[in-house]
């Protein structure tokens, strides 16, 4: 398949719903030819609204599809509130030392106020913090939090 059949097929794929999606993908089926798959696979990705790259998650997000993959306890909560006309919703994820949950090993939040906030960046408190003269830690991405547990 040439760049060229990509390009249009991505342009299109961008300006489908899931229902125009679906007609133009039985439409491409007709054809049964060795880029029917390619096209569908292009088409299906921008069509659905399930699809999600890493550029497109939140650092939090991030930070929660590894502690997933990883088999970490930590618990999620996402509170969204809009206070006169101003977005004041709080998302947080505390991340603990044990199975049960008893002991939390760092806090992981994302909120207006919240160091990072702006930009989307994460501020820390608990025991993977490195500063030495405060409790908690801003303006960090989920990969360097990652990297912090892991050492």
């Amino acid at each position: 398949m040439t760049n060229t059949t990509f390009k249009k097929a991505d342009e299109l794929a961008k300006t489908l719903n899931n229902e125009q999606a679906e007609i133009f993908c039985d439409f491409i089926r007709s054809f049964g030819n060795d880029i029917t798959e390619d096209i569908l696979q292009i088409v299906k990705g921008f069509a659905s609204d399930e699809v999600e790259t890493a550029d497109d998650m939140s650092e939090l997000d991030k930070l929660q599809k590894y502690l997933d993959d990883k088999g970490i306890p930590y618990e999620r909560t996402d509170t969204e509130r809009v206070f006169d006309g101003m977005d004041m919703s709080r998302h947080q994820i505390n991340v603990y030392k044990d199975q049960e949950k008893t002991a939390l090993w760092f806090d992981a939040i994302c909120h207006p106020g919240s160091y990072g906030y702006e930009a989307g960046l994460l501020e820390i408190m608990g025991d993977i913090v490195e500063s030495e003269y405060d409790d908690v830690e801003g303006w960090l991405t989920a990969e360097e939090i990652i990297d912090r547990m892991e050492k």
